[in-house]
């Protein structure tokens, strides 16, 4: 009943009115009413309701299903949130008969034995007494359009009541697939970044070679050059001949030398050419006779017949034609 207090015309409060009859020999002969404000509950019990309305709402929006697990009966109570679920609403029944179904209809078969693992009674149960608060797994189940979604299995006993575990059927499909695709595209950045270092080290490997092979002539050189014949001591024009040779080729070697802290252009197959005025004729005279030493420690007779004009001035650079020449006639 609602009541209105006229003095103060507020609005109206709830009351609950009740009354009992009272009995004396089998008649009644008065009758005891009670007038009880419960306004206050009324507005608790509207607010409750409320807040039930929107966790209702909630779980709408976030869940498919609730499933909550007997442990010591091995029985479940499922909550199908969504009425339209794909699922045959199996209410309730043994947990064991209802996994069994899920996997062999629905989870895919990747997933299956992971899915049969994972959600083990007592394999959940032991997770949660050695401590753990809440345990996810992940798998991938067929919807009604006959694809697959991700959906998410989360679990965690009913608050302390350790005799119940509460699972929560979530579908994660898009976090998975941009989680998926995040993954891939780090993937291919890494193999990427393989394949550059690769590279760098084939490049790296390819100019230790290089160099190897450069220097190593002219040093050989530089070496045959300086055992010098005790009759060829005495000859003047032998010894100008061999120091204008090691000249020559330690001159060679500095060239090699820079070359070697060019690396990095190397490495990205930039070498830099000049062109500058050389003399052709007497480049082919010192890389031949740079050779010749080599040549007659080999017992090989090295000759040269250059019909290039001594007085002839050409534009080039003579540092790469001297390289090309000097492994040519190294080999």
């Amino acid at each position: 009943v609602l009541f209105r207090s006229e003095e103060e015309e507020k609005e109206y409060t709830l009351y609950r009115f009740q009354a009992t009859a009272i009995y004396e020999e089998e008649y009644k002969t008065r009758v005891i009413g009670l007038l009880q404000n419960i306004n206050e509950q009324e507005q608790l019990r509207s607010s409750n309701e409320e807040l039930k309305q929107i966790f209702d709402l909630q779980l709408i929006q976030n869940y498919e299903r609730i499933i909550k697990l007997h442990v010591p009966t091995k029985t479940y109570i499922q909550y199908s949130i969504n009425a339209n679920t794909f699922f045959k609403n199996v209410p309730t029944g043994l947990h064991e008969d209802a996994m069994q179904r899920i996997a062999y209809q629905y989870v895919h078969r990747d997933d299956r034995e992971r899915y049969l693992d994972a959600m083990k009674l007592k394999h959940m149960n032991q997770l949660l007494c050695s401590g753990e608060q809440e345990v996810v797994r992940y798998f991938r189940l067929l919807s009604e359009n006959g694809k697959y979604r991700w959906k998410s299995y989360r679990y965690s006993f009913l608050g302390v009541d350790m005799d119940y575990i509460v699972i929560s059927v979530q579908d994660v499909h898009e976090m998975m697939e941009e989680q998926r695709q995040e993954e891939e595209a780090n993937r291919r950045i890494l193999l990427d970044a393989v394949s550059e270092a690769n590279k760098a080290s084939e490049a790296h490997q390819n100019f230790l070679s290089m160099v190897t092979q450069e220097v190593r002539s002219p040093l050989e050189s530089l070496h045959n050059m300086a055992k010098l014949k005790k009759s060829e001591i005495s000859d003047p024009s032998k010894v100008e001949e061999t120091l204008n040779s090691i000249s020559n080729t330690s001159k060679y070697l500095t060239s090699i030398v820079n070359e070697m802290s060019e690396m990095e252009q190397l490495e990205k197959g930039k070498l830099r050419f000049v062109s500058d005025q050389f003399n052709l004729h007497e480049l082919l005279q010192e890389v031949c006779q740079n050779q010749k030493k080599n040549a007659e420690e080999d017992k090989i007779i090295l000759e040269a017949v250059i019909r290039i004009s001594s007085r002839r001035v050409y534009y080039g650079d003579a540092f790469r034609i001297r390289q090309i020449l000097s492994n040519i006639l190294a080999k």
